[in-house]
């Protein structure tokens, strides 16, 4: 789990940079793809042509280096999970809406951490809970964590229903993906460790 936690936190740290970049790069109005060339074949002279370029190219490695991240952080979620035993259900709680009795589909992720104040805490999501569905993602269509992550990047603002099965019951929860006071949109403690559970 630690292991686990220590790429979490390197792939928070390579997010965050990513975007700092990125708001260089927009406060010099350009973008990683802006060309840095007029139409005559010349430097732009609106533009610090050298530390634009410089941005640019950090930004294409930062990119490279946070998807090999994401790689590193699945396969030792994965490998964590493979030796550790399975948890013991929350006790019931009325939070949440129950839809049936009991389990009758596969989880395919579990809530390890919530962290207080964040979106998926307003979303009453509690450590325990394992999610058999997220907004469109089920277990037939799951391939790997980087699908939930462009899901909740496109609905940021946006509500998604998230089914989970707690205390031997399938609830739904609604989930505001948002920017908050933490990192990300969701405000887990290391998201990739809080949604792991394949069944």
């Amino acid at each position: 789990m630690e292991a686990a936690k220590a790429l979490v936190q390197e792939e928070d740290a390579l997010q965050a940079r990513i975007e700092s970049v990125q708001e260089e790069l927009s406060s010099m109005g350009i973008t990683a793809k802006s060309s840095l060339i007029d139409e005559k074949g010349y430097p732009r002279a609106d533009v610090d042509v050298y530390a634009a370029r410089h941005l640019q190219n950090e930004l294409s490695c930062l990119r490279n280096d946070h998807k090999a991240k994401l790689v590193e952080v699945e396969a030792a979620i994965h490998a964590w999970h493979s030796s550790a035993p399975p948890p013991r259900e929350s006790p019931a709680s009325q939070d949440g809406h129950v839809t049936q009795p009991s389990p009758s589909r596969p989880a395919f992720l579990r809530v390890e951490v919530v962290t207080p104040g964040s979106p998926a805490a307003d979303a009453k999501l509690l450590p325990g809970d394992r999610v058999v569905q997220f907004g469109s993602i089920t277990a037939t269509n799951f391939g790997s964590m980087q699908d939930v992550a462009k899901l909740v990047q496109h609905a940021a603002g946006k509500t998604l229903r998230i089914d989970v099965q707690r205390a031997g019951r399938e609830r739904s929860v609604e989930l505001v993906p948002n920017r908050w006071a933490g990192q990300g949109l969701l405000g887990y403690v290391g998201w990739y460790l809080t949604f792991c559970w394949k069944t």
